[in-house]
């Protein structure tokens, strides 16, 4: 919107005559930074200026929500830029150029990076008929080029300037690169690739993860799928290293997934008995059911300096829910622990005798 709103204020400039606007247009024959930036805001007319507002209002949306507002400008400014270099560069030696101005250059690479964005969005044509969005870009992108070599047998410039379209749109596409686009387009694919070898079973599952993890080791949706494929293949122990690495790697509003692989893969007792009743602790508000399982899991394990504590817990959070279950827990507590500090506490809040 910023940028829209700009390109209109420039173009009040026209009230007051054609000089405003040739003094800030870009001339190949006098270059200046200044006029390379300040052309990107100027139009001739009403039509190229609605024309360009139009695309840039299709695409600059998409780039902010998308990226974000900075890179967003950054892209208009670069793109834009780019373009009047390579109007320079192609056109600057022929006799009798125009001056430049226009923001096409820049909404071509805003085009350009809206694309690769977007890569796999369909555009609607007919009912039913969508063409992708890459494919309309690239063919836009064909004619420009056509346009700009048909150009360069001409004896003048003017008119459409297609090399600072062409560079603006070359422009996007290094952006995406730069600005991780690409990598996203390539995350977006994989989990889709996952998303359909889970219909197929595990095995097909447990390969496209692993594809996908080749490339993006740390991806949580390709170690979850992994681990349950593997877990479903009776593969428990290589199950329960995948979900110690998500657990590893997750942040703490994505641990409960991680505590649930765990317990498909029957691998929670290998975990610190101490480790367990922490992030029990931690996700006990954000994620009640991991945190249960967490401290059951210490509670009905083996022998431990933490089953005291867990006892009492676990008893505490099935009072409502299942008071056979709690009972038998805290019976427990009192006949293994009878002198210990926790059973002596669980006295004190009258749930002992």
């Amino acid at each position: 919107m910023v940028l829209i709103v700009a390109n209109l204020l420039v173009a009040t400039l026209d009230l007051f005559g054609q000089r405003p606007l040739d003094d800030l247009a870009f001339s190949t024959q006098r270059p200046t930074v200044l006029t390379a930036f300040s052309s990107l805001f100027l139009h001739r007319n009403l039509p190229h200026l609605l024309g360009n507002m139009i695309f840039l209002a299709a695409v600059g949306p998409l780039i902010e929500f998308g990226r974000g507002s900075w890179r967003f400008g950054l892209v208009y400014v670069v793109c834009g830029l780019a373009g009047v270099l390579g109007h320079w560069l192609v056109m600057g030696r022929l006799p009798g150029a125009e001056l430049l101005m226009g923001a096409s250059g820049a909404i071509a690479g805003c085009v350009a990076f809206c694309t690769l964005l977007y890569l796999r969005a369909k555009v609607p044509l007919f009912p039913n008929f969508g063409v992708p969005v890459a494919a309309i870009s690239f063919v836009w992108l064909a004619l420009q080029i056509a346009g700009g070599f048909f150009r360069l047998g001409e004896t003048t410039a003017g008119g459409s300037a297609f090399w600072a379209h062409i560079a603006g749109f070359i422009a996007g596409l290094l952006l995406t690169l730069a600005l991780g686009v690409t990598k996203d387009q390539t995350m977006i694919f994989g989990h889709e690739v996952l998303d359909r070898m889970n219909e197929r079973g595990p095995a097909a599952l447990l390969a496209a993860a692993e594809a996908h993890l080749a490339r993006h080791p740390n991806d949580l949706k390709a170690l979850a799928q992994k681990a349950n494929a593997l877990a479903d293949m009776d593969r428990l122990k290589e199950a329960a290293e995948v979900s110690h690495l998500f657990l590893k790697v997750a942040p703490l509003e994505r641990k409960g997934e991680g505590v649930r692989l765990l317990a498909h893969s029957e691998g929670l007792g290998e975990m610190y008995s101490t480790a367990r009743m922490k992030l029990a602790h931690e996700l006990a508000e954000s994620d009640a059911e991991a945190a249960e399982k967490l401290i059951e899991s210490v509670a009905t394990g083996p022998e431990d300096p933490e089953k005291p504590e867990a006892l009492l817990e676990w008893a505490e959070l099935l009072k409502e829910k299942n008071p056979a279950q709690s009972q038998s827990a805290l019976d427990e507590l009192q006949r293994i622990y009878s002198l210990h500090p926790v059973t002596d506490r669980a006295r004190a809040k009258g749930l002992l005798p």
